[in-house]
């Protein structure tokens, strides 16, 4: 599950998502209300740590140009993933980068 959920494998489908969306005009200016909830996924990403930062701003770029509307709502449910993993003590960046899955690792 870490290979699955690393920051790196979830930029790459959300670049990917965002490469199947047309260019498209602004529908709307940005409101208030959506500023704040961006203000909110930004904070909560810096809380994760330092590999998670970068990632609303990156792939916010992805879709330049293009129907944002569903982004926000895969950044929130990915950070709820991660934050579920976290808690339940099995969230290790470092087993993501290993070829082959060592069940025998435990984090504390």
């Amino acid at each position: 599950m870490n290979k699955l959920y690393a920051p790196e494998a979830f930029f790459e489908r959300i670049r990917v998502l965002a490469g199947h969306f047309p260019s498209s005009p602004p529908r709307w200016a940005a409101s208030r209300q959506a500023a704040l909830r961006w203000e909110g996924i930004l904070r909560s990403y810096e809380r994760l740590g330092p590999e998670f930062r970068s990632l609303p701003r990156e792939a916010v770029k992805l879709f330049r140009k293009k129907d944002s509307s569903g982004l926000g709502g895969a950044l929130v449910f990915y950070k709820n993933i991660v934050c579920v993993l976290q808690q339940w003590g099995v969230w290790n960046p470092a087993l993501a980068q290993r070829e082959e899955p060592d069940f025998a690792a435990t984090t504390s």
